[in-house]
C-alpha cells in the first residue's frame, strides 16, 4: 500500500516541470479568453448598456463627419467669396489664410495665428451651419480685411467695413445665414448710431458698386503708402475725414451735384467726380470740341491744381460711360499724371452700364 502511493508521488514529482510548462502554454491561449468572459458576464447583466455605448459611438462619428462637410464647406465658401471680392478690388484685400477650429464652451472666438498668418475662428459645436457661416464671415472680415490700413483707421469706421463686407460675403453664397448676422451680429456691433448710418451708407456704395472698387480700393493703396509709417494723430484725422466724405458719398441722391470739400491731408488726398448728365448729341459734341465748357473738366483740373493725387469718376448710363472713358483718355495726355485705371461693370440691381475710372497724380510729396 505504501509502496503504490510512492510510486506515483515519485512519478509526479519528476514530471512536475512538464506539468507547470503546459498549464503555463495553456494560460497563454485561455487567459485572455477567460478574463474577457468575466468582464462581459459582470457587465452584461445589463445588455441595454452595451447596446447605448454602441448607438451613441455611432451617432458621435455620424455628427463629427457631418461637422468636418460643414467646416469644409464653409472654408471653401469663404475662400470663393474672397476671391470674387478681391477681383472687384483689383487687390488681395484679404491678406490672411482661414481655418476652424471647434469647441464645447458657450461662446465662439477668433484668433490670429501670425507666424501662419492664418485666422482661426473657434466655433461652438451645437451652432447651425448657417449660424457658423455668420460668424467665420464675420471673424475673417475683421482679423484679415485690410489689416495694415486698419491700424490707422478710427475703430468704428473699421467695424462699419466689417459689417458691411461680412453682410456681402454672406449674400454671395449663403444668403439663409442673413437673419442669424442681422440678429445676433448686426444688431449688437452697430447699435451706435455712428456706426449704423456708416454701414447705411457703405451698404448703399456696395449697392452701386462702389465699396469695393472704390473705398475697398483706396483703403488698400492707403495701407500700402502708410506700410512704413507708424500710426499717428495727424494720419487719425485725416482718416476720420475720408471717412466723413464717404459716409457724405453714399448718402448722396442720384442726381445730386459733386461733393464739396475733398480730403486734403499730408497723407490722404483724395475726391469722387461724379457724371450725371442727361445728354443729347449736341452736347456731347460740344464739351468734347471744347473740353473748357465742361463742368467735370473744370472740375477735375480744380483738383489737379490742388493736388488731390486720388481722383475718381463715376458714371453710369451708356453715354455718361461713354463720356467718363473720353475724360480718361483726355486726362491721359497729362504729365502730371501717373496712372489711368478704367473699369467697366454692369450696375448690380439696374443692369444698366456702370463705370469708375481712377486718375492717379505723381506724388509731390514725400510722406515716410
Amino acid at each position: 500500500m505504501y509502496t503504490y502511493i510512492l510510486q506515483i508521488s515519485g512519478n509526479a514529482t519528476s514530471h512536475a516541470p512538464d506539468l507547470i510548462q503546459a498549464l503555463s502554454a495553456s494560460w497563454y491561449v485561455w487567459g485572455p479568453i477567460i478574463a474577457i468572459l468575466i468582464f462581459l458576464l459582470k457587465a452584461g447583466t445589463n445588455v441595454s448598456e452595451w447596446k447605448k455605448l454602441i448607438k451613441e459611438t455611432k451617432i458621435e462619428n455620424k455628427e463629427h463627419r457631418e461637422q468636418k462637410r460643414i467646416e469644409k464647406s464653409i472654408i471653401t465658401e469663404i475662400h470663393n467669396a474672397r476671391e470674387k471680392i478681391n477681383s472687384q478690388i483689383g487687390f488681395n484685400a484679404f491678406q490672411r489664410e482661414f481655418e476652424i477650429e471647434w469647441t464645447n464652451g458657450t461662446k465662439s472666438k477668433v484668433e490670429v495665428d501670425r507666424e501662419k498668418n492664418k485666422v482661426i475662428a473657434i466655433l461652438q459645436n451645437d451652432d447651425t451651419s448657417s449660424e457658423s457661416f455668420a460668424r467665420s464671415a464675420y471673424f475673417y472680415s475683421q482679423k484679415s480685411l485690410l489689416p495694415d490700413t486698419k491700424k490707422h483707421m478710427p475703430r468704428d469706421m473699421a467695424n462699419a467695413i466689417d459689417l458691411v463686407m461680412t453682410k456681402k460675403i454672406i449674400g454671395i453664397h449663403r444668403p439663409d445665414a442673413i437673419p442669424f448676422f442681422e440678429d445676433e451680429i448686426y444688431q449688437k456691433d452697430a447699435k451706435k448710431a455712428h456706426v449704423k448710418n456708416q454701414c447705411i451708407a457703405y451698404g448703399t456704395l456696395d449697392d452701386k458698386g462702389q465699396f469695393t472698387r472704390i473705398l475697398l480700393r483706396e483703403l488698400y493703396e492707403i495701407g500700402y503708402r502708410l506700410s512704413q509709417v507708424a500710426p499717428n494723430k495727424w494720419i487719425h484725422e485725416e482718416m476720420k475725414e475720408l471717412q466723413d466724405y464717404c459716409t457724405r458719398m453714399g448718402n448722396r441722391k442720384t442726381g445730386e451735384k459733386n461733393l464739396n470739400d475733398p480730403v486734403k491731408g499730408r497723407y490722404i488726398r483724395f475726391a469722387v467726380s461724379f457724371i450725371a448728365i442727361d445728354w443729347t448729341e449736341d452736347n456731347f459734341k460740344t464739351v468734347t470740341e471744347h473740353p473748357d465748357q465742361s463742368a467735370h473738366i473744370r472740375h477735375i483740373n480744380g483738383l489737379i491744381k490742388d493736388h488731390i493725387d486720388s481722383i475718381w469718376l463715376v458714371a453710369k448710363g451708356i453715354e455718361n460711360v461713354k463720356y467718363c472713358k473720353w475724360l480718361l483718355e483726355y486726362y491721359s495726355k497729362n504729365p502730371d499724371i501717373l496712372e489711368i485705371k478704367p473699369l467697366e461693370f454692369q450696375h448690380p440691381y439696374e443692369q444698366v452700364p456702370t463705370m469708375v475710372g481712377s486718375i492717379k497724380l505723381k506724388p509731390a510729396l514725400d510722406i515716410a
